[in-house]
């Protein structure tokens, strides 16, 4: 193999074997460049001089060489359009948890993502466009992808400051010792904190969001299942993966492997629930406060008694005791939010059939532009 003015030699001289008599007196030989003999065949592109070798009878020999440039192409990967059922039966759903569409503030079985996918510093992103892919091939595939993201993002919310109250009965002896000493600080009232509803939302535009890529490969029930980590991971707007083979069993190869491939959408700090009178900061998180179910973040409590009798001694003296105790705890929780795009975003796939080899076999999926509005639901 030739690398610049120096030639490697791969292999050495071989046999060509039992010729096959063709004709009178012309025979044929079978030699075969293939990677089973000559792994760098597989692995290597470049170019390749082949030195074919005859000596007759009289001993007298004869070289001749032959050359070939080398470029490695990956095996072919089968993209499927969503929800296509022919050539493929079982067509890979698009309705699945990671989906932007799946979030939402109301309370049900998907409620629980929406400060995990966009809010946090480390929020993991929401698919925005998905394609599905499958490897039916006996290699590993290395597949590239492209983003070309949207320019401009619009982004709003609204929020409110809330008060949760708990109370608990006691008895807490709160008579003025009179000595100048303090009451117990339950004795006095709990502090409510702040009450506010933000205005409705308004929108803001963002630039130089991050889309970044995820790999899923799919379960049995074509759901996302295990995440294929990135080998080149948003280097620009580029990712790199490796999607393994079909597997074999027993000497028998199984179904293809399927995977969903997921431009996101985040994280997006725009949709913090905070402004300039109520800032708050990371981390956020979808929780339930005594059964209410919000989006945002809890902040401390405080305690303090509600509920006094009051009772006087024959000798006037004064008994103040607390028989009960209110826990008020502030919590500030999203109540809209709203996300939309004026231009499209688009993802190029490309594969190579090794890490360092370029990508080959383009192909595109573009997303239209998308608008994401989503209420919080109605308070138990």
């Amino acid at each position: 193999m030739r690398t610049g003015d120096a030639t490697t030699w791969i292999r050495d001289w071989a046999s060509a074997g039992a010729p096959a008599p063709i004709a009178t007196g012309v025979d044929q030989y079978d030699i075969q460049m293939v990677s089973d003999a000559i792994p760098a065949l597989a692995t290597t592109e470049g170019i390749y001089e082949v030195e074919l070798r005859a000596t007759d009878r009289l001993a007298r020999t004869t070289t001749i060489a032959r050359c070939f440039e080398l470029h490695l192409r990956a095996p072919p990967l089968h993209f499927q359009k969503p929800g296509q059922g022919a050539p493929d039966p079982d067509p890979v759903p698009v309705d699945h948890a990671y989906r932007l569409e799946s979030l939402d503030l109301m309370p049900g079985a998907l409620f629980g993502a929406v400060a995990q996918r966009l809010l946090n510093d480390n929020a993991t992103g929401a698919s925005v466009l998905d394609a599905d892919v499958s490897n039916g091939t006996a290699s590993t595939v290395y597949l590239e992808v492209e983003v070309t993201r949207p320019g401009i993002v619009y982004a709003g919310q609204s929020f409110a400051l809330r008060n949760f109250g708990t109370t608990t009965t006691t008895n807490i002896d709160c008579t003025d010792p009179g000595d100048g000493s303090p009451v117990p600080a339950l004795c006095n009232g709990p502090s409510s904190g702040p009450v506010y509803v933000s205005p409705p939302p308004t929108e803001v535009s963002i630039s130089g969001l991050s889309f970044p890529v995820k790999v899923f490969e799919l379960d049995g029930g074509l759901r996302p299942a295990t995440e294929v980590p990135c080998t080149v991971c948003g280097n620009g707007d580029r990712w790199k993966f490796a999607l393994p083979p079909r597997p074999v069993s027993a000497g028998a190869a199984l179904p293809p492997r399927r995977f969903k491939v997921m431009t996101m959408i985040g994280p997006v700090s725009v949709l913090w629930p905070s402004d300039g009178n109520f800032p708050a900061v990371a981390p956020f998180s979808d929780t339930a406060l005594n059964g209410i179910p919000f989006t945002g973040r809890i902040s401390p409590g405080s305690d303090g008694c509600t509920a006094h009798s009051i009772r006087t001694l024959p000798d006037g003296t004064r008994l103040d005791t607390c028989t009960r105790v209110a826990h008020i705890t502030p919590y500030r929780a999203l109540t809209a939010i709203h996300l939309r795009t004026l231009a499209s975003m688009s993802s190029t796939y490309a594969t190579a059939p090794t890490s360092m080899a370029m990508p080959s076999n383009v192909f595109s999926r573009n997303e239209s532009p998308f608008v994401w509005d989503r209420t919080e639901g109605p308070l138990p």
